[in-house]
Formats: C-alpha cells, structure tokens, sequence
C-alpha cells in the first residue's frame, strides 16, 4: 500500500513538473518595425520622422494585481521549468506583399506568411499607429471617421 502511494504520488509530481504550456503572442514590436520598413519603401526615407518620435503603444492591463502569492509559485515554477521565449522577425518580403497595392490584402498577406492569419487585425492596427507617427506634420488622417491634421 505504501509503493502504491509513493507510486502514485511520484507520477503525479512527474506530470506536474513536466506540464509545459508555450503562448505565441502577437509580435508588436516586430510588427512595428516591419510597418516602418513598408512605410519608408512606400514614402522614401526623406519623408520618414525621427525614431524618437514614435507613438508609444499602451500595454494590457489586466484590471488585476498578481498578489505575492501568485509572484512566488510563479517564481517557483519558473525555477523548476525554465520559460522560453522566442525572436520573432516579422516577414515581410513574399512576392505577394512587395506586389500588394491594396493596405488590406497587405496585411492579410503579411498574417498568412508568418502563419499567423488570425493576427491580421492586429497588424492592421499597427501599420495604422505607425502610418500616422511616421506622417509629417501638417498631414490628415481618418481616424474612428473623423479626418484629424497632425
């Protein structure tokens, strides 16, 4: 009875510690630099604003506070289970996207080729933050209807 649970208990403990879960998010800041990469084939780099210029981008916020406990198993199983993380460079350049005239196609395109269709909105509201921050001052856009001057 004893090896029973010890048994039982050490497969458990295996199969705790042998959980791993990999999440894919959406690469915003290669995105981003991707989108400035299309920007500046499209404007020419004379037309293009300094770096220092760029739109921030607000970070999600989950409306809850992680408390101390959660701060320390997360720390734990870190500890246990090193995360890992990936680079991702944004492709931007299949024949597809350096023929593309129309914005949506673009980014539909810029989603399939990275395998990633579902973040095709996303990447549309990147370009769309860096179309404007890349925009001279004095130029109009649409933005939620409303055409705005920057």
């Amino acid at each position: 009875m004893k090896f029973f649970k010890w048994l039982t208990g050490s497969a458990a403990g295996l199969m705790l510690v042998s959980c791993v879960t990999i999440n894919i998010y959406f690469p915003a800041a290669a995105a981003e630099k991707a989108a400035d990469r299309i920007i500046e084939d499209v404007w020419g780099p004379a037309t293009s604003q300094p770096k220092d210029e760029a739109v921030p981008v607000p970070e999600e916020q989950s409306g809850m506070k992680q408390n101390e406990a959660q701060h320390v198993a997360i720390s734990v199983l870190n500890w246990l289970i090193s995360p890992a993380a990936a680079e991702v460079d944004l492709n931007i350049s299949s024949s597809a996207i350096n023929a593309n005239k129309d914005r949506n196609a673009l980014y539909a395109e810029i989603a399939r080729a990275n395998g990633h269709p579902e973040w095709q909105a996303d990447i549309q509201s990147t370009f769309a933050r860096r179309w404007v921050s890349n925009a001279a001052a004095g130029w109009w856009y649409q933005s939620g209807g409303a055409w705005k001057q920057k």
